[in-house]
Order: structure tokens, then C-alpha cells, then sequence
């Protein structure tokens, strides 16, 4: 398992910042590590991300920190 491969790049997945090679490092899209990218609670307040408002915990809504106006 340690020499899989997801997107073929010839990296294996273990040495691979971007394992299935959609342009956002693994690190980024699994913060909390588990494999399972849509239950991350990055403030750690037990509310994963998808479902919090403000999942770092600054006091700014995510909807009021998102550049790209598209929500």
C-alpha cells in the first residue's frame, strides 16, 4: 500500500503533496488527518468545517472571509 499511486504521477501517494492531483496539497484538504477530508474541524470546537460558519474560530464568518465572492 505504501507504493500506491492515486494519480498516476509516478509519486507514490506516501511522498505525494497532491495525491489525486486536483491542484490542493493533501495537507489542505485533510486537516485533521483521518483520510476523510469532509469531517475536518479545523477550530477544534466540534462542529466539522462544512457545517461551521466560522471554522477557524477568528470571529469572521466564512461567508465574510471568502475572496472569491462566490460563497
Amino acid at each position: 500500500a505504501t507504493n500506491d499511486d492515486a494519480d498516476g504521477d509516478g509519486i507514490p501517494n506516501y511522498l505525494d503533496t497532491d495525491s489525486d492531483n486536483d491542484g490542493i496539497n493533501d495537507a489542505d484538504e485533510d486537516a485533521d488527518g483521518d483520510g476523510d477530508p469532509s469531517n475536518d474541524d479545523t477550530d477544534g470546537d466540534g462542529t466539522p468545517d462544512y457545517l461551521d460558519t466560522d471554522s477557524d474560530d477568528d470571529g469572521i464568518s466564512d461567508g465574510d472571509e471568502d475572496n472569491s465572492n462566490d460563497g
